[in-house]
């Protein structure tokens, strides 16, 4: 992952959208990705395709007590809310032909896709419509221009 220096002076428009937390190579969780404020803020929706294991692990290795209960009971769960000056690593993998991000934030890694994975389900008004591909793409490339700052 790149380290970004971040070097805004004016505050950076309000922006939000849906974005899933991807595990491994078959397991994601629905989430709202939002900046506010110059405040860059992440929260899951439930448990997604993650059993009772995984959602403990994720849990430890997050460190965020309580996100398995949370989130095996279909509660919300925010995972990090942090300045974006805080956050150490921001990479667009070419692969993911803008629609996906990974971001590392207080030493913990977290891989982002724009785009509703096949075997998931959409649980949340807020992500009816983002199985479309080119729209996931221009989502990408605006969090791309918000995040990358000179």
């Amino acid at each position: 992952m790149k380290k970004i220096i971040h070097t805004q002076k004016e505050s950076s428009p309000a922006f939000s959208s849906p974005a899933w937390l991807l595990l491994g190579i078959i397991n994601s969780i629905p989430g709202q990705l939002k900046l506010r404020d110059e405040q860059l803020s992440y929260v899951l929706f439930n448990s997604g395709t993650l059993g009772s294991n995984a959602l403990s692990s994720l849990e430890k290795r997050l460190e965020v007590p309580g996100l398995a209960d949370y989130l095996s009971n279909q509660k919300t769960m925010p995972i990090f809310k942090v300045p974006v000056s805080k956050i150490q690593a921001i990479h667009f993998p070419f692969y993911y032909f803008s629609a996906g991000m990974h971001l590392k934030i207080e030493d913990k890694k977290y891989r982002l896709s724009f785009i509703r994975p096949n075997n998931t389900h959409i649980h949340a008004k807020s992500m009816a419509g983002v199985h479309d591909i080119p729209a996931s793409v221009n989502i990408g490339k605006e969090w791309k221009k918000l995040l990358l700052t000179k």
